[in-house]
């Protein structure tokens, strides 16, 4: 018999139709265009960052240095008013002995020991954990400038004027914080390159009293060997902090200076000190009580 297929029914069991659409992908040349760019937009960007990143790094030195002005500050008020010593010696008794014969008692700010064969302390945390300042400045990663790529567990120092117990010549270094004479002008700490370095059985050489810095000679007003310590990492400067606890980023002006930075030309040291506009400031934020007299 002949049954009627509803027209419903045709409706519902069909299957149901797919819109056309007309997707298409990228094609070669496209991509090209748009990778090429990309990289130039990162070739224009990339300076800027490095810039800025730098630019972060010296900030963080600069506060590393406002906390060691600091510290060095309190340092004073709980010793009478005396400053640490510039030096890097050794503070209590010599491990290296059989703990026979104690050290000096002057309060190194750092204690990598002396200069000698058989110091294995110099160049360490633990030179800096026996340092006079340690107890202030207890963050092992401040000692460490961000920009320093040297293996030297610290990138700072002290200026030689400031509490040497070295006195040559007649010259006379501050040993108390009411000595300094215009303290705002004098610097204490210095972002520098340190050059310890290891004997063939590895015993590291230390810097002993080689630990504070004298770049210019505050006599003839030359500079001297230790200039090669200073640094000009952060944008052609090299950061400091002052007696009054304030740090700056110090701008070397003539490139004879950052030359000789780099111990290129530095048996011309007198040559490079002609004229030079680096000089005569640094003199002045280096020199002591009192110049060296012949």
């Amino acid at each position: 018999m002949y049954l009627p297929i509803k027209h419903d029914l045709l409706i519902a069991s069909a299957p149901p139709i797919k819109p056309k659409t007309n997707l298409s992908g990228f094609t070669l040349i496209e991509l090209l265009v748009v990778m090429a760019i990309i990289s130039m937009l990162m070739s224009i960007m990339l300076p800027s960052l490095n810039k800025v990143r730098e630019i972060g790094k010296s900030t963080v030195c600069l506060s590393n240095l406002r906390q060691f002005a600091l510290a060095w500050t309190m340092y004073a008020h709980d010793n009478e008013d005396r400053i640490c010593a510039s030096d890097t010696e050794w503070n209590g008794i010599q491990p290296w002995n059989g703990g026979y014969g104690p050290g000096s008692q002057s309060g190194f700010w750092v204690s990598d020991g002396p200069g000698m064969p058989y110091n294995d302390f110099c160049g360490t945390e633990f030179a800096i954990k026996n340092g006079a300042i340690w107890p202030y400045v207890e963050i092992l990663d401040i000692y460490k400038c961000k920009s320093d790529k040297g293996g030297f567990v610290r990138s700072y120092a002290i200026s030689h004027a400031m509490g040497s117990i070295y006195n040559l010549n007649g010259e006379v270094n501050f040993s108390t914080t009411t000595d300094i004479t215009r303290p705002s002008q004098k610097t204490v700490f210095i972002d520098v390159e340190i050059y310890p370095y290891r004997f063939g059985g590895g015993n590291m050489e230390g810097v002993g009293p080689e630990g504070s810095i004298d770049p210019i000679d505050t006599y003839s007003k030359i500079w001297n060997s230790d200039i090669s310590r200073l640094t000009y990492r952060h944008n052609k400067g090299c950061n400091m902090s002052f007696a009054d606890g304030h740090s700056d980023r110090w701008k070397w002006k003539d490139r004879r200076t950052m030359l000789l930075m780099d111990s290129i030309g530095n048996n011309d040291l007198s040559t490079a000190s002609i004229n030079n506009p680096d000089l005569l400031p640094l003199f002045e934020a280096f020199r002591g009580a009192r110049d060296r007299q012949w």
